[in-house]
């Protein structure tokens, strides 16, 4: 498999709460959490922020969330954009995914998160 060097991959084992970064690329996602939350419905909610290192303004950025189930499974893609539409060199921008299918949510063991702009 090859990785395309503008994505940064984190990857959040839940349980252990153990975060590793695969990768290299000048944007980088930092301050990651996650929450479960089951009052008035039910929602698993990932937020946390893309660093700028690069020497260039940033465009267009996106993080995309890839779900999976205890046994490896992907069982849901999403993605959103960064909350400022373009992050300055040296600056940052938060982002939150929200997954709302009751079904998804109570599988949810792990995530990656991926970031790329134009």
């Amino acid at each position: 498999m090859k990785l395309n060097p503008s994505l940064v991959v984190l990857t959040v084992i839940l349980s252990l709460s153990l975060v590793q970064v695969v990768g290299a690329t000048d944007l980088i996602i930092q301050d990651v959490s996650s929450s479960k939350l089951f009052s008035g419905g039910c929602c698993y909610t990932i937020v946390g922020e893309v660093y700028n290192a690069g020497p260039t303004a940033s465009f267009g950025t996106t993080v995309t969330a890839i779900v999976y189930n205890v046994g490896g499974s992907v069982i849901y893609v999403s993605s959103t954009m960064t909350d400022e539409p373009g992050i300055p060199i040296g600056q940052s921008s938060q982002f939150t995914i929200l997954i709302t299918n009751v079904a998804i949510v109570s599988e949810i063991a792990s995530y990656d998160l991926m970031v790329g702009s134009r």
